[in-house]
Protein backbone atom coordinates (compact mmCIF):
# COMPACT_ATOMS: atom_id res chain seq x y z
CA UNK A 1 0.00 0.00 0.00
CA UNK A 2 1.38 3.33 -1.03
CA UNK A 3 0.17 6.97 -1.93
CA UNK A 4 0.80 9.56 -3.79
CA UNK A 5 2.79 12.70 -2.40
CA UNK A 6 2.35 16.32 -3.05
CA UNK A 7 5.13 17.58 -5.79
CA UNK A 8 6.72 19.80 -2.78
CA UNK A 9 6.29 16.78 0.33
CA UNK A 10 9.87 16.73 0.95
CA UNK A 11 10.00 20.82 1.43
CA UNK A 12 6.45 20.66 3.80
CA UNK A 13 7.90 17.75 6.29
CA UNK A 14 10.81 19.69 6.53
CA UNK A 15 8.94 23.02 7.34
CA UNK A 16 7.06 21.01 9.83
CA UNK A 17 9.61 19.52 11.41
CA UNK A 18 11.13 22.49 12.19
CA UNK A 19 8.34 24.26 13.60
CA UNK A 20 7.85 21.43 16.02
CA UNK A 21 11.45 21.86 16.89
CA UNK A 22 10.64 25.33 17.68
CA UNK A 23 7.68 24.80 19.62
CA UNK A 24 10.04 22.50 22.20
CA UNK A 25 12.85 24.51 21.87
CA UNK A 26 10.26 27.68 23.34
CA UNK A 27 9.39 25.15 25.80
CA UNK A 28 5.60 25.60 24.42
CA UNK A 29 5.98 21.80 24.35
CA UNK A 30 6.90 21.76 27.58
CA UNK A 31 6.46 18.10 27.92
CA UNK A 32 8.18 17.23 25.15
CA UNK A 33 12.24 17.54 24.84
CA UNK A 34 14.59 18.13 22.03
CA UNK A 35 15.56 14.65 21.80
CA UNK A 36 12.72 13.30 22.29
CA UNK A 37 11.35 15.02 18.80
CA UNK A 38 14.66 13.96 16.88
CA UNK A 39 14.23 10.05 18.49
CA UNK A 40 11.06 10.21 17.12
CA UNK A 41 11.52 11.85 14.04
CA UNK A 42 14.15 8.99 13.44
CA UNK A 43 11.30 6.11 13.38
CA UNK A 44 10.19 7.23 10.11
CA UNK A 45 12.24 6.12 7.13
CA UNK A 46 10.65 6.47 3.29
CA UNK A 47 9.96 10.04 2.44
CA UNK A 48 6.41 8.70 2.35
CA UNK A 49 6.82 7.73 6.55
CA UNK A 50 8.02 11.43 7.06
CA UNK A 51 5.03 12.39 5.33
CA UNK A 52 2.98 10.79 8.17
CA UNK A 53 4.91 12.28 10.57
CA UNK A 54 4.44 15.93 9.31
CA UNK A 55 0.76 14.71 8.98
CA UNK A 56 0.29 13.88 12.64
CA UNK A 57 2.27 16.94 14.15
CA UNK A 58 0.61 19.49 11.74
CA UNK A 59 -2.47 18.30 13.50
CA UNK A 60 -1.08 17.98 17.02
CA UNK A 61 -3.12 19.98 19.71
CA UNK A 62 -0.90 20.49 22.55
CA UNK A 63 -2.32 21.70 25.89
CA UNK A 64 0.94 22.78 28.18
CA UNK A 65 1.17 23.36 31.64
CA UNK A 66 0.01 27.19 31.29
CA UNK A 67 -3.13 25.68 29.32
CA UNK A 68 -3.92 23.35 31.74
CA UNK A 69 -3.93 25.90 34.41
CA UNK A 70 -6.15 28.08 32.10
CA UNK A 71 -8.77 25.28 31.69
CA UNK A 72 -8.79 24.63 35.57
CA UNK A 73 -9.68 28.61 36.25
CA UNK A 74 -12.39 28.58 34.02
CA UNK A 75 -13.80 25.23 35.54
CA UNK A 76 -13.24 26.91 38.87
CA UNK A 77 -14.57 30.41 38.14
CA UNK A 78 -16.81 29.83 36.00
CA UNK A 79 -18.42 26.26 34.84
CA UNK A 80 -18.41 25.02 38.51
CA UNK A 81 -19.73 28.08 40.05
CA UNK A 82 -22.29 28.51 37.98
CA UNK A 83 -23.37 25.09 37.91
CA UNK A 84 -23.72 24.59 41.48
CA UNK A 85 -25.92 28.06 41.75
CA UNK A 86 -28.72 27.26 39.16
CA UNK A 87 -29.03 23.51 40.85
CA UNK A 88 -29.41 25.13 44.07
CA UNK A 89 -26.79 23.60 45.52
CA UNK A 90 -24.28 26.21 46.52
CA UNK A 91 -23.76 29.96 46.03
CA UNK A 92 -20.88 31.89 45.23
CA UNK A 93 -20.22 35.29 45.97
CA UNK A 94 -17.06 35.95 45.68
CA UNK A 95 -14.59 33.98 43.78
CA UNK A 96 -11.88 35.08 45.90
CA UNK A 97 -13.81 33.95 49.52
CA UNK A 98 -14.50 30.98 46.92
CA UNK A 99 -11.43 29.85 46.49
CA UNK A 100 -10.41 30.52 50.10
CA UNK A 101 -13.04 28.13 51.18
CA UNK A 102 -11.88 25.72 48.57
CA UNK A 103 -8.58 25.49 50.09
CA UNK A 104 -9.29 25.81 54.23
CA UNK A 105 -8.02 22.65 56.46
CA UNK A 106 -11.73 22.36 57.13
CA UNK A 107 -13.55 22.26 53.83
CA UNK A 108 -14.72 19.20 53.82
CA UNK A 109 -17.06 19.88 56.68
CA UNK A 110 -17.85 23.56 55.43
CA UNK A 111 -18.90 22.62 51.92
CA UNK A 112 -21.58 20.24 50.02
CA UNK A 113 -19.78 18.99 47.21
CA UNK A 114 -16.83 16.33 46.62
CA UNK A 115 -14.21 16.12 43.66
CA UNK A 116 -13.23 12.84 41.44
CA UNK A 117 -12.01 11.71 38.77
CA UNK A 118 -12.60 8.76 36.35
CA UNK A 119 -10.80 5.72 37.31
CA UNK A 120 -9.96 2.24 34.93
CA UNK A 121 -12.73 -0.30 34.91
CA UNK A 122 -10.49 -2.58 32.25
CA UNK A 123 -7.81 -3.02 34.54
CA UNK A 124 -5.63 -0.79 32.39
CA UNK A 125 -4.11 2.01 34.04
CA UNK A 126 -5.95 5.54 33.51
CA UNK A 127 -3.17 7.45 34.13
CA UNK A 128 -3.97 10.49 31.80
CA UNK A 129 -7.43 11.65 34.02
CA UNK A 130 -5.79 11.42 37.56
CA UNK A 131 -2.86 13.33 35.95
CA UNK A 132 -5.33 15.94 35.51
CA UNK A 133 -7.21 15.36 38.88
CA UNK A 134 -3.70 15.83 40.77
CA UNK A 135 -2.99 18.67 38.54
CA UNK A 136 -6.25 21.09 39.73
CA UNK A 137 -6.04 19.80 43.27
CA UNK A 138 -2.70 21.36 43.74
CA UNK A 139 -4.07 23.86 42.27
CA UNK A 140 -7.77 25.01 43.04
CA UNK A 141 -8.60 22.89 46.25
CA UNK A 142 -7.62 21.29 49.31
CA UNK A 143 -7.36 17.93 48.80
CA UNK A 144 -9.61 16.27 51.89
CA UNK A 145 -11.95 17.60 49.04
CA UNK A 146 -11.33 14.58 47.40
CA UNK A 147 -13.07 11.26 47.18
CA UNK A 148 -11.69 7.59 45.67
CA UNK A 149 -14.06 5.72 43.57
CA UNK A 150 -14.73 2.89 45.72
CA UNK A 151 -15.72 5.62 48.04
CA UNK A 152 -18.87 7.42 46.63
CA UNK A 153 -20.86 4.40 47.87
CA UNK A 154 -20.61 6.23 50.87
CA UNK A 155 -21.92 9.21 49.92
CA UNK A 156 -25.50 8.09 48.84
CA UNK A 157 -26.63 8.46 52.80
CA UNK A 158 -24.84 11.84 53.47
CA UNK A 159 -27.21 14.20 53.30
CA UNK A 160 -24.76 17.50 53.61
CA UNK A 161 -23.45 16.42 50.42
CA UNK A 162 -25.20 17.20 46.93
CA UNK A 163 -23.14 17.27 44.46
CA UNK A 164 -20.00 15.03 43.00
CA UNK A 165 -17.75 16.72 40.32
CA UNK A 166 -15.77 14.52 38.09
CA UNK A 167 -12.93 15.57 36.34
CA UNK A 168 -11.03 13.78 33.63
CA UNK A 169 -8.91 14.64 30.52
CA UNK A 170 -10.88 13.80 27.38
CA UNK A 171 -13.81 11.96 26.53
CA UNK A 172 -13.45 9.88 23.48
CA UNK A 173 -16.32 7.29 22.11
CA UNK A 174 -17.56 8.13 25.67
CA UNK A 175 -17.50 3.87 26.40
CA UNK A 176 -14.98 4.45 29.36
CA UNK A 177 -17.22 6.85 31.66
CA UNK A 178 -20.16 4.56 30.51
CA UNK A 179 -18.60 2.05 32.20
CA UNK A 180 -17.35 3.84 35.20
CA UNK A 181 -20.66 5.03 35.77
CA UNK A 182 -22.68 1.68 35.53
CA UNK A 183 -19.58 0.16 37.51
CA UNK A 184 -19.95 2.58 40.28
CA UNK A 185 -23.45 3.60 40.28
CA UNK A 186 -23.29 7.16 39.56
CA UNK A 187 -26.62 7.30 38.48
CA UNK A 188 -28.23 5.95 42.06
CA UNK A 189 -26.80 7.83 44.27
CA UNK A 190 -29.13 10.83 44.41
CA UNK A 191 -26.61 13.34 43.80
CA UNK A 192 -26.31 16.21 41.24
CA UNK A 193 -23.46 14.43 38.82
CA UNK A 194 -21.19 17.43 36.73
CA UNK A 195 -18.33 15.69 34.48
CA UNK A 196 -15.85 17.84 33.46
CA UNK A 197 -13.74 16.74 30.64
CA UNK A 198 -11.23 19.19 29.46
CA UNK A 199 -11.92 17.88 26.42
CA UNK A 200 -14.96 16.07 24.76
CA UNK A 201 -15.02 14.22 21.12
CA UNK A 202 -18.57 15.26 20.07
CA UNK A 203 -19.93 11.71 19.22
CA UNK A 204 -18.87 10.36 22.84
CA UNK A 205 -21.15 13.72 24.40
CA UNK A 206 -23.96 12.70 22.70
CA UNK A 207 -23.37 8.56 23.47
CA UNK A 208 -23.11 9.68 27.14
CA UNK A 209 -26.26 12.18 27.26
CA UNK A 210 -28.48 9.58 25.37
CA UNK A 211 -27.10 7.05 28.00
CA UNK A 212 -27.45 9.25 30.90
CA UNK A 213 -29.46 11.91 30.41
CA UNK A 214 -29.19 12.80 34.30
CA UNK A 215 -25.68 13.58 34.40
CA UNK A 216 -24.55 16.83 33.58
CA UNK A 217 -21.46 17.51 30.98
CA UNK A 218 -19.39 20.44 30.82
CA UNK A 219 -16.44 20.05 28.80
CA UNK A 220 -14.09 23.00 28.13
CA UNK A 221 -13.54 22.37 24.89
CA UNK A 222 -15.46 19.90 22.20
CA UNK A 223 -13.55 17.90 19.38
CA UNK A 224 -15.01 16.97 15.85
CA UNK A 225 -14.33 14.56 12.95
CA UNK A 226 -11.69 17.41 11.78
CA UNK A 227 -9.17 17.22 14.96
CA UNK A 228 -8.92 13.76 13.45
CA UNK A 229 -5.30 13.37 11.89
CA UNK A 230 -6.79 11.60 9.13
CA UNK A 231 -9.69 13.79 8.55
CA UNK A 232 -10.19 14.74 4.58
CA UNK A 233 -10.37 18.48 5.73
CA UNK A 234 -6.60 18.22 6.02
CA UNK A 235 -5.09 20.19 3.73
CA UNK A 236 -1.56 17.85 3.69
CA UNK A 237 -4.09 15.24 2.80
CA UNK A 238 -5.57 17.20 -0.26
CA UNK A 239 -3.48 17.28 -3.94
CA UNK A 240 -4.39 17.76 -6.63
CA UNK A 241 -6.00 14.73 -8.28
CA UNK A 242 -8.28 14.79 -4.36
CA UNK A 243 -8.08 13.75 -1.28
CA UNK A 244 -5.45 11.26 -0.09
CA UNK A 245 -7.22 10.82 3.28
CA UNK A 246 -7.73 6.90 3.08
CA UNK A 247 -4.64 6.55 1.33
CA UNK A 248 -2.18 7.87 4.02
CA UNK A 249 -4.32 5.64 6.85
CA UNK A 250 -4.19 2.09 4.91
CA UNK A 251 -0.20 3.82 4.51
CA UNK A 252 -0.17 4.14 8.30
CA UNK A 253 -1.36 1.01 9.70
CA UNK A 254 0.64 -0.89 6.77
CA UNK A 255 3.37 1.09 8.58
CA UNK A 256 2.29 -0.04 12.09
CA UNK A 257 2.60 -4.07 10.93
CA UNK A 258 5.54 -3.37 9.25
CA UNK A 259 7.41 -1.49 12.63
CA UNK A 260 6.54 -4.50 14.45
CA UNK A 261 3.70 -2.38 16.95
CA UNK A 262 3.28 -4.84 19.79
CA UNK A 263 -0.71 -3.64 20.38
CA UNK A 264 -3.64 -4.81 18.67
CA UNK A 265 -4.48 -3.81 15.61
CA UNK A 266 -7.87 -1.98 16.75
CA UNK A 267 -5.24 0.37 18.76
CA UNK A 268 -2.94 1.85 16.16
CA UNK A 269 -5.56 4.55 15.63
CA UNK A 270 -6.04 4.76 19.42
CA UNK A 271 -8.93 3.68 21.43
CA UNK A 272 -12.12 4.11 19.54
CA UNK A 273 -10.10 4.50 16.48
CA UNK A 274 -10.57 8.43 16.96
CA UNK A 275 -7.39 9.41 15.12
CA UNK A 276 -6.70 11.63 17.44
CA UNK A 277 -3.28 14.04 18.22
CA UNK A 278 -3.78 15.97 21.21
CA UNK A 279 -1.74 16.23 23.91
CA UNK A 280 -1.35 17.21 27.70
CA UNK A 281 2.24 17.94 29.15
CA UNK A 282 2.19 15.10 31.30
CA UNK A 283 0.22 12.92 29.58
CA UNK A 284 -1.39 11.48 27.00
CA UNK A 285 -5.01 10.52 26.36
CA UNK A 286 -5.25 6.70 25.00
CA UNK A 287 -7.54 7.91 22.29
CA UNK A 288 -4.46 9.00 20.31
CA UNK A 289 -2.81 7.39 17.57
CA UNK A 290 -0.48 4.96 18.50
CA UNK A 291 2.69 6.19 16.89
CA UNK A 292 2.60 9.01 19.18
CA UNK A 293 2.89 6.69 22.56
CA UNK A 294 3.62 3.15 21.54
CA UNK A 295 7.37 2.54 22.54
CA UNK A 296 9.63 -0.65 22.22
CA UNK A 297 13.24 -1.30 21.45
CA UNK A 298 12.53 -0.41 17.54
CA UNK A 299 10.39 2.38 17.95
CA UNK A 300 10.68 5.75 20.21
CA UNK A 301 8.17 7.09 21.63
CA UNK A 302 7.14 10.98 21.00
CA UNK A 303 5.31 11.45 24.14
CA UNK A 304 4.66 8.79 27.15
CA UNK A 305 1.07 7.51 28.16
Amino acid sequence: MTFKLPNDANIISERIFENAKKLVALKYWDGIRDDQLLNWLQNFDTEQEKYIAAIILYRLIYRNQQTINTFGAQLFQITIPDYLEVKGAYRVNDLDEWQTELNRPDSRSRLPFRFSTIESVDDKPAKSGASIYRALKGEFFEQNLGVGANALFKLKDNQKINTLIFFDDILGTGQQFIDFVEKYKLDDLGKNILYCPFAAFEKGLANVRKKFPKIDLRPVEVLTEENSVFCTDNKLLSIESGSISEECKEFYLKMCKEKGFKLPANEWLGRGELSLSYLFNDSTPNNNISAIWYSDNNWKRLAKR
